[in-house]
């Protein structure tokens, strides 16, 4: 059973999701584990020049404790640093 915050994130990870699809990104993978990280969103940019893309789904429901980007914390972007080099 997930909790009404991981049905939030997953449901913010779908709108973003479906999102860059519809705008052309083509979606590698979703929630990929590399290790003990996670990338949200594994996708390619179509550009040009087309560009492979990790993102990161951020969601909230107030900027009480920052905006999403301002969430994505030091410790945070290390992670995906080291996942995506695991990957590339």
């Amino acid at each position: 059973m997930k909790t009404a915050r991981q049905q939030a994130g997953r449901l913010a990870e779908d709108e973003v999701a479906a999102h860059l699809a519809l705008s052309g990104w083509r979606l590698l993978g979703r929630n990929v584990v590399v290790g003990r990280d996670e990338i949200d969103i594994l996708a390619i940019d179509p550009g040009p020049p087309a560009e492979l893309v990790f993102v990161e789904v951020r969601s909230a429901t107030s900027d009480r404790f920052g905006t999403p980007e301002e969430r994505v914390d030091r410790d945070k972007v290390a992670h995906l640093y080291r996942a995506s080099r695991a990957l590339t």
